[in-house]
């Protein structure tokens, strides 16, 4: 008995069975070590290898070998590949290259800029398995979407940073009619999987439901898996690298996503470049001592025969800059990041709450002043619950780049500055020397070790330079709309010549469920209020915004205690 069948463990795809016979061995171990990393297994008469050539050389050798159907059709698609390649290459090469393109996208709510259709033709160039590493605020998302949309995919599995979970949920409905759901850690129904098309998960909880979506995977009912920050499974040998590359053998379309130059530390690319071409790229040792061997730190972390690893990924690897596509991009780039408040916090936050909901549905008349200490203690542990997946969304962007942190308390910035230590430099009320002042801001605008600036709202709102960074994250609202511009612009002065930045992230942290939701849409509908009133009048606007916050408590919750009673 010999057969050759599709049965992917680890780094490899197919299996080559075949009853004891010392010339099978022989030759299986002679054609290994011409071919490169595979797996011969005396004892159980099998051998592991991911490259398709390799089952033509056991053909030849041994024609009554049969062939597994699913290993038939991967030999028919790797045939058209192969003679679609030089026209793939070349087109793939012709669209890094270019900014605009008259393909059109289907399917799509709001119209996508020009360069972002180069990319979902980019990505329909390379049938759906390459990297999009473009830049933070580029819009990496919206690309991604744009393809599933044009292909008509029934289903899709987004595998994200928690902080991610909700600005993919958003940015479906916002681009596509699309249905997305949020998984937790409770088990996928039936009925969920079937009214639903696009599946958002965290990597954390990813091996939770691995035997379900490894099942869907293998009847062959996803389309697509998207990776989001692609970079977090660069040490294949991680459960979630596993739990990625295991789930991705049997689903046709493959995009990686990430906003970190990689190809300055390609230690982050192997496990993506396994998944995309697992015979091209089968060997994670050989993969490290060709192009990720440090001479200063005798490890691992450095970049070598860059030029020689670009080359080779360049067909399937798209990254753009803010630069590149400056034309095309608004001066300010604002993003609501949705986060969910811990379980501990939650806790809390529902117990500040409950007087404060108790008293509007008793009826009881409650006045400004107090209830703005209570307010205050909800703003408070809403910015304290968006500590953890802030932490993660910060270490995304100092991958790459410096970023600016404000918030109206002190309690979530001294966390930040616990956790990130040197990397990170802080002005709050406490800090009331004009040289510590300056010297915080030196170090943050000179020192590349010095990633992140912790800022108070008020402390460090105005009359400082921030320009090092390109990023700002608003852990909370302000009162006052104003304090948010006024910040906003500490890395965007008109007066500096040098260093001028034409396009800023302003992402602002949102806790779902809780106060944030009620300012936020305050001031969406009153902005112009805020601006043509109280511009010049804080207190004012402070007593405004509470006063507005109140009503809508009052809306949700007075009706409820008269319709009880």
């Amino acid at each position: 008995m010999k057969i050759i069948k599709k049965d992917p463990v680890n780094q490899f795809l197919y299996a080559f069975e075949f009853d004891f016979d010392w010339n099978v061995i022989k030759f299986c171990q002679k054609t290994k070590d011409k071919t490169g990393l595979s797996a011969l297994y005396f004892k159980y008469k099998k051998w592991r290898f991911s490259e398709l050539a390799i089952v033509d050389l056991i053909r030849s050798a041994f024609p009554d070998v049969a062939l597994e159907p699913a290993v038939e059709v991967d030999l028919v698609s790797h045939k058209l590949w192969k003679a679609n390649e030089v026209r793939r290459m070349s087109k793939a090469l012709e669209l890094k290259n270019a900014l605009e393109t008259d393909f059109v996208v289907n399917n799509l709510i709001l119209d996508l800029y020009p360069y972002q259709r180069v990319g979902v033709e980019f990505l329909e160039n390379n049938s759906g398995r390459c990297v999009i590493a473009d830049e933070m605020g580029v819009g990496k998302t919206c690309q991604a979407l744009g393809y599933i949309a044009h292909k008509c995919f029934k289903k899709t599995v987004v595998v994200c940073p928690a902080t991610a979970k909700g600005v993919w949920k958003k940015e479906t409905k916002k681009f596509t009619k699309l249905k997305s759901f949020v998984m937790t850690t409770a088990p996928l129904t039936e009925e969920i999987w079937s009214n639903h098309d696009i599946f958002i998960i965290n990597y954390d909880s990813i091996s939770k439901h691995s035997d379900f979506l490894m099942a869907k995977a293998a009847a062959g009912l996803i389309d697509c898996l998207i990776v989001d920050e692609s970079h977090r499974i660069k040490d294949p040998t991680r459960l979630r690298s596993r739990a990625v590359g295991l789930l991705s053998r049997n689903i046709p379309h493959f995009i990686a996503l990430s906003g970190t130059p990689m190809l300055n530390r390609p230690i982050e690319l192997f496990t993506t470049l396994n998944i995309i071409n697992p015979a091209e790229w089968p060997d994670f040792q050989a993969y490290k001592n060709r192009y990720c061997w440090s001479k200063e730190k005798f490890d691992y972390t450095g970049a070598a025969n860059i030029e020689e690893l670009r080359g080779k990924i360049a067909s399937y690897f798209l990254r753009r800059t803010k630069d590149q596509v400056l034309p095309y991009l608004p001066k300010r780039i604002y993003s609501e990041i949705p986060i969910e408040l811990d379980s501990e916090t939650a806790q809390d936050y529902a117990d500040a709450e409950a007087g404060l909901i108790a008293d509007f549905r008793s009826g009881k008349k409650i006045e400004t002043v107090n209830a703005l200490k209570v307010l205050n203690e909800l703003r408070r542990l809403s910015s304290i619950g968006k500590i953890e997946q802030g932490i993660e969304l910060i270490k995304d962007i100092i991958e790459s780049e410096k970023v600016i942190v404000f918030s109206n308390f002190n309690e979530p910035l001294k966390q930040l500055k616990e956790y990130f230590g040197d990397q990170a430099v802080m002005i709050t009320y406490k800090v009331t020397k004009d040289e510590d002042r300056d010297r915080a801001v030196s170090e943050f605008q000179t020192n590349p070790d010095v990633k992140i600036f912790l800022g108070g709202m008020r402390a460090a709102g105005e009359a400082i330079t921030l320009t090092a960074g390109k990023t700002t994250i608003f852990f909370d609202f302000s009162w006052v709309p104003a304090d948010h511009d006024q910040a906003a612009s500490r890395n965007h002065r008109p007066s500096d010549l040098e260093v001028k930045h034409d396009n800023l992230n302003i992402l602002q942290l949102v806790t779902l469920g809780t106060i944030d939701d009620r300012m936020k849409l305050i001031l969406e509908k009153k902005r112009k209020t805020f601006d043509e009133l109280f511009a010049k009048d804080p207190k004012k606007a402070q007593n405004y915004m509470v006063e507005a916050i109140l009503e809508s408590y009052k809306e949700e919750y007075a009706d409820r205690g008269l319709q009880k009673n």
